[in-house]
């Protein structure tokens, strides 16, 4: 791809007599050691001048020419692509969309990029040219730092604060420092957030949708340098009051917990070991997100069951929070999948807990064959390892359960075809009803865990039935 774009794109503009460069995150990701997915390329020719040099372009140009990127289709392995290529320009207005001015100079383009690792141009023949003079270092130091003055920076994108915390979390960069013109280092993180207290997050965040903000803070969760000093600038940042998370967490702060099963404290402290235990696993943000929600219920269990000792009862906070865990990642955006998904999850997080307790197999074959069953177990991994316990459990853990062998042999099969459904009830002379959903599964209880035959199980469910 990248020596097509050269051949077909950046060339002809140079034989034209301009300048052309890819520029951004594939020249980023290229000194990184990572492959590109997409490439960027800017050049000194005006959409005009563009025109002259290429014969075809999309239809939807002529609208993007006014912002000064032009899409003009390129011949790439036998299909004509959109290639989209930026004049050079410097704003002569502020805000996330400022009046614009084309200019040559790499300099003035560079000032209105959003981090120094970001502006960085790669010419026809390799070479990399580095008008902020700190990109190629902070890419070497894993250094993140805005361009020029970060307060200017966030204010004409307050996306920016997120797209911040995504590079720690993606790319693994640290945690800046920035120098100010009177030479005293500043850590990044600090200036960011006094940013936010000083601006306030409904100022900041009040133009950017939400479907821009769930899909940054999805790759914040994707993101396999996440930490809890991430979820920490999250917090700080406003991020999570954004997402609908921060009014949880001080209620999960304010639930404490017995010292007994939980002597790291309350519901909070509980939930951020969690959290660093599913990140520190091959995660993605559905695993990261159930993590953060898991216990979400806890404190609504508390105000209903009262207190023990001083310690509020949180018996049936999986059921109780589960609801609640819907609603928050609705109210993130998430799709209706995503939301079940973690609902699922949430509801089911105690069954892992406790499903070593019973010996029924048609309980245990329907929870290893569940689809989400991977999901619920990298949860009740990072749940016991995230919980300091002064009494040894008296359950046995999932990750030893799955490895008993009548456990092992039904992990990933799929359960055993229904041997009684509706009709066999109905030739019985039932009219169908709500009776008929609780009847099959006693049926399916009894075909798995006692192997009975067809009549017998149906016999026995009608027995059941009367005696009701």
């Amino acid at each position: 791809m990248k020596k097509q774009l050269i051949e077909k794109v950046l060339l002809p503009i140079k034989k034209a007599g301009y300048n052309a460069y890819f520029v951004g995150g594939c020249v980023r990701d290229f000194l990184s050691g990572i492959k590109p997915h997409d490439y960027d390329i800017c050049t000194t020719a005006t959409p005009q001048q563009l025109h002259s040099i290429f014969g075809k372009f999309s239809n939807i140009s002529k609208n993007s020419e006014v912002f000064g990127v032009s899409m003009p289709l390129i011949n790439i392995n036998g299909k004509l692509e959109e290639i989209e290529i930026a004049t050079l320009r410097r704003d002569l207005t502020k805000g996330r969309h400022p009046e614009i001015q084309y200019t040559s100079s790499l300099e003035e383009d560079a000032s209105r990029r959003d981090f120094t690792i970001n502006a960085l141009y790669e010419d026809c023949d390799g070479n990399i040219l580095d008008p902020t003079c700190f990109g190629l270092n902070d890419i070497e130091t894993k250094t993140l730092r805005f361009i020029g003055n970060p307060e200017s920076r966030i204010l004409e994108d307050p996306l920016r604060i997120f797209r911040y915390v995504r590079f720690l979390s993606e790319k693994g960069y640290n945690k800046a420092t920035v120098s100010f013109e009177n030479g005293v280092p500043v850590n990044e993180a600090n200036v960011i957030a006094d940013i936010v207290l000083k601006y306030g997050t409904n100022f900041l965040y009040k133009e950017i949708s939400k479907e821009r903000q769930l899909k940054e803070i999805i790759k914040i969760f994707n993101g396999k340098f996440l930490s809890k000093e991430i979820l920490n600038l999250m917090f700080r940042f406003g991020i999570l009051h954004q997402i609908g998370f921060e009014k949880y967490f001080i209620e999960m702060q304010n639930c404490e917990q017995s010292k007994t099963w939980h002597s790291e404290g309350n519901v909070l402290n509980h939930t951020m070991l969690v959290f660093e235990q599913a990140a520190n696993m091959d995660h993605d943000y559905i695993d990261i997100i159930a993590a953060l929600l898991h216990d979400v219920g806890k404190p609504a269990a508390g105000a209903t069951n009262g207190k023990r000792d001083g310690i509020p009862i949180v018996h049936n906070h999986d059921a109780i929070g589960a609801p609640i865990a819907y609603d928050i990642c609705k109210n993130m955006g998430l799709s209706n999948e995503d939301c079940n998904t973690i609902k699922w999850l949430v509801e089911n997080h105690m069954l892992a807990h406790r499903i070593s307790e019973t010996k029924s197999k048609y309980k245990v074959w329907k929870l290893v064959s569940h689809p989400l069953f991977n999901r619920l177990l990298k949860l009740s991994i990072a749940d016991s390892n995230g919980s300091i316990s002064l009494k040894e459990s008296e359950t046995m853990d999932l990750c030893e359960f799955i490895k008993e062998s009548w456990v092992k042999d039904l992990v990933g099969k799929p359960m055993p075809k229904r041997l009684v459904n509706g009709d066999d009830f109905i030739q019985k002379g039932i009219t169908p009803s709500p009776f008929f959903k609780k009847a099959l599964e006693v049926a399916y209880k009894l075909q798995i865990d006692q192997e009975l035959s067809k009549d017998v199980i149906i016999s026995n469910v009608l027995y059941i039935a009367k005696g009701k």
